[in-house]
């Protein structure tokens, strides 16, 4: 098994760092993993090296301003979730696409990484989509107790880039510190009644026409089901399965782990995500795109439409 750092530059002239996970013997498909704000690459080794094992090519990367692309000091960074979508992202897809023309790319959205997918213009080389814990980001999808929360840590850190000029979050205890541009956007969005949808176009998202599958969690209190349903109705041709999971169903304690990353879930959902792309592999059929009826449930049971066959993913 091989690990190989690599940096990717993006349109505007920055350089992203990457790792890809080499295996051994291809099975000709490629995953992209796309941080939540509050992770970096090297959270995913686990999941990578899993799927390596496998015979998938996994590349996983940073954002700029964060983990092995920050800078040596944050304070002034000039940084976005819109750049990171249209410029980090986009970056990271088309080196893949480039450099494996033929081949099958997957996509893998963690949090903020799923939200932001259709705004990068590579996503229409995206043959299957994963998304992890996304949801859309905007406080009247949330119950009281989660629009409080947001109420609070915006105010802090408005607060907080103010005086240090970056989001401190490792002093905070609220995720890493973060480039104070990447705060302020999603605190802004959050405010809209249709979140980023009210800033920039949709149209992206509604053009991509592959089998998606994404995982919620129930002890998460920032993917609510209907924050879950608010993201994924703007994936109106993407052919979906919605897995709500109740982590006491998977063996573990109540607020134990709801991070999809988690080693917990190496024995279970990671396995049920390998399953679920060897079907979608498989089957050849033309893709049927039939929405799903979206509805929230505590089995960990999928809820998936009939007949969801091959992808159409741009080649």
């Amino acid at each position: 098994m091989r690990k190989e750092k690599t940096k990717i530059r993006t349109k505007d002239g920055r350089t992203i760092s990457a790792t890809s996970f080499v295996p051994e013997k291809a099975n000709g498909r490629n995953i992209i993993v796309a941080p939540a704000a509050q992770f970096t690459q090297r959270d995913y080794e686990p999941f990578s090296v899993f799927f390596q094992q496998l015979g998938y090519h996994v590349i996983t990367f940073d954002y700029r301003g964060v983990g092995d692309s920050a800078p040596d000091e944050l304070k002034g960074y000039v940084a976005g979730l819109h750049q990171w979508a249209v410029q980090d992202m986009d970056a990271v897809i088309r080196h893949v696409k480039n450099n494996f023309p033929n081949q099958e790319l997957i996509f893998v959205g963690h949090g903020v990484g799923g939200e932001l997918v259709g705004l990068a213009q590579a996503s229409q080389y995206i043959n299957k989509l994963v998304l992890a814990s996304s949801s859309l980001s905007c406080k009247r999808l949330w119950t009281w107790r989660g629009r409080l929360r947001i109420a609070v840590m915006k105010t802090v850190g408005r607060i907080a880039n103010k005086w240090f000029g970056y989001f401190p979050g490792k002093r905070l205890g609220i995720l890493r510190d973060l480039p104070k541009g990447v705060v302020h956007e999603w605190a802004d969005w959050c405010d809209h009644p249709n979140g980023l949808f009210d800033v920039f176009p949709e149209n992206n998202y509604r053009k991509l026409q592959v089998p998606l599958v994404t995982f919620s969690f129930s002890n998460d209190w920032l993917t609510p089901d209907k924050a879950v349903e608010g993201l994924l109705q703007y994936f109106s041709g993407a052919c979906i399965t919605w897995y709500h999971v109740n982590p006491h169903y998977q063996g573990l304690k109540k607020n134990e782990s709801y991070c999809f990353f988690a080693k917990n879930y190496q024995t279970n959902l990671w396995p049920t995500l390998q399953q679920w792309l060897q079907q979608e592999s498989q089957d050849q059929r033309p893709l049927t795109i039939k929405p799903l009826n979206l509805y929230q449930h505590e089995t960990s049971k999928a809820v998936a439409p009939k007949d969801c066959g091959g992808n159409t993913g741009s080649q």
